[in-house]
């Protein structure tokens, strides 16, 4: 993925990846079926990987040498204080619909200030052979592939135990929400 924001353009990957991420987040809550909604997921999914590998593609065009360990240090707290402020706003909204609509907003607000404040990266370029050759090699070498596999072993343990245990104890159990 890297290779390919760099090949391709990181500011133009990261407008791309927000543009899905404001998309799958109108089209989430204005879904009517269960199905659609499952859909805007998938699509704020890719929008989410784009953004999470152009985003410091740009911070590191953009960022002096000296100040690259602060940046990058606020860079990584993204996730824990995304998830913080939206546990500490959520209750101000009236459904979980509104909590939607309003961050399809704020990301496309973002992504206005992306194309008025980050310039075009002077090395973007097209999807060359050396790109595709590097990309093979990268899919077929033992390492990468040993490593998206644990990686992958380590999420669906991780979501599992955060996301669908407390539920199952709830649900199936009926352990009170105390005591998961």
């Amino acid at each position: 993925a890297g290779a390919f924001v760099t090949a391709a353009g990181d500011r133009r990957l990261l407008g791309i990846g927000m543009a899905l991420l404001a998309f799958g987040s109108f089209a989430g809550a204005a879904s009517p079926a269960f199905t659609l909604l499952l859909l805007s997921r998938i699509i704020e999914g890719f929008g989410f990987l784009l953004v999470v590998v152009a985003g410091p593609a740009i911070l590191m065009r953009l960022v002096t040498q000296e100040r690259r360990d602060v940046v990058f240090a606020l860079w990584s707290c993204f996730m824990p204080a995304g998830m913080a402020i939206a546990m500490l706003t959520g209750p101000a909204f009236a459904d979980w619909q509104a909590i939607w609509w309003s961050n399809g907003l704020l990301t496309l607000a973002s992504l206005a200030s992306i194309f008025l404040a980050v310039s075009p990266s002077r090395q973007a370029s097209r999807v060359t052979t050396r790109f595709r050759d590097d990309a093979a090699e990268t899919l077929t070498s033992r390492g990468p592939v040993l490593l998206f596999v644990l990686f992958s072993l380590y999420s669906l343990m991780s979501f599992t135990l955060s996301s669908f245990l407390p539920i199952l104890l709830i649900e199936r159990l009926q352990v009170s929400l105390g005591t998961v």
